[in-house]
């Protein structure tokens, strides 16, 4: 797909707007719900993996490590974790199977991270590991150590940040129900 990462993109803006933030992750949720609905899980979300087409049209790619039973135990793959450590979800790393609400917890930390920067968790640049970080320390942080609220850290419409609330925390449950409040939250931001 020729166009820029989401990777690239944050790292030469930091962060994105509400407005951008949303415009991009929203079709990336159709995409999931398109998928989950067909029992695919694509178990590597990560900015890397979005890529925004020259027509301006994000685009999920990378299925190199989907699952298409639905559902992946961490025991599989002979005890090895499967996916990127900043992006593996909490459940997951707490010995849970990766299922279809896993991914709807990364959308919410990639929404996050389009929003407040790369700062969520101390290690490299905030995008990607440098050599020589204790990858398990960094496992541990990330089970044991929740997102700080949004509003913290920066300036956020409190729907938005209820939005990433509830797909962190698990009140939002599918990729469906996680595009469609985006879509709700997009339609009153763009009447304003």
């Amino acid at each position: 797909v020729e166009g820029q990462s989401l990777l690239t993109r944050l790292r030469e803006q930091g962060k994105l707007s509400a407005w951008d933030a949303t415009r991009i992750l929203l079709p990336i949720a159709r995409a999931l719900e398109h998928a989950h609905a067909r029992g695919v899980l694509h178990h590597d979300l990560k900015p890397g993996n979005v890529v925004i087409h020259r027509s301006g049209r994000p685009v999920l790619v990378d299925f190199g490590l989907a699952n298409v039973r639905g559902e992946l135990n961490p025991d599989e793959g002979e005890g090895c974790l499967v996916g990127t450590a900043h992006y593996l979800p909490r459940d997951y790393l707490a010995g849970r199977p990766y299922r279809a609400e896993s991914e709807v917890y990364v959308l919410g930390v990639l929404l996050y991270e389009c929003l407040a920067g790369p700062n969520r968790y101390p290690h490299g640049d905030g995008w990607e590991l440098p050599r020589g970080v204790d990858l398990v320390a960094l496992l541990f942080d990330r089970i044991l150590e929740p997102l700080r609220p949004l509003g913290e850290l920066i300036e956020i419409d409190p729907e938005l940040e209820a939005i990433v609330s509830d797909s962190l925390e698990g009140r939002i449950r599918t990729a469906k129900e996680l595009a469609n409040r985006l879509e709700v939250w997009s339609r009153c931001y763009a009447q304003r």
